[in-house]
């Protein structure tokens, strides 16, 4: 009756079970806590100082609100999709796969890695990284997916030695081609 929602508070457990989905308002993650189903979060997620998250294998996480990771995330092979509906602050995070589907974008608050086998995908909305990066570790030209979408700040970009192939930065109008003479790791 006042308005409050609750708080799903995890500490040294797995989240799990039954349905393969799981639903909460807030989520906060204390101790170690393994994810072994897909989870949807309509508002924040916030991993305390000294706590680990570990994402899980191939999984789907959907997060409507801001990311705060004070502890450690430990991607495996999940996808985090943020789908809020204003721009959403992500903090510093290593994702395996990164989707953006909130049409007000993201904003990074400390540099996000993707693994060398994730994928950025831009499929509705920006990201925008301010004095921060969004660091693609994967050297397949594919890595990053834009659309119609960009990135706003800077981009550190695997590219494979002696690869010709064209990789986008910004936007589908800012790439860079390889000669393939020199050996870059990062642009």
């Amino acid at each position: 009756g006042f308005g409050v929602q609750p708080q799903t508070v995890f500490i040294n457990t797995a989240i799990g079970g039954s349905p393969l989905n799981q639903t909460f308002y807030d989520l906060r993650v204390q101790g170690v806590i393994s994810a072994l189903s897909n989870f949807t979060v309509t508002r924040n997620v916030v991993i305390d100082p000294g706590a680990t998250f570990n994402g899980g294998p191939g999984l789907t996480h959907s997060v409507g609100g801001n990311w705060t990771n004070n502890g450690t995330f430990t991607q495996g092979t999940c996808t985090v999709t943020f789908t809020g509906s204003a721009a959403q602050t992500v903090s510093a995070s290593p994702f395996c796969n990164l989707t953006v589907n909130n049409p007000a974008g993201i904003i990074l608050s400390g540099n996000v890695t993707m693994a060398p086998d994730g994928v950025c995908r831009l499929t509705n909305g920006s990201v925008t990284t301010g004095a921060n990066a969004l660091i693609i570790n994967n050297t397949d030209p594919g890595s990053l997916v834009l659309g119609n979408n960009k990135v706003i700040g800077t981009v550190s970009r695997a590219i494979a030695s002696g690869s010709t192939a064209t990789y986008n930065l910004f936007s589908t109008n800012a790439f860079v081609v390889p000669n393939g003479t020199a050996n870059p790791s990062q642009i």
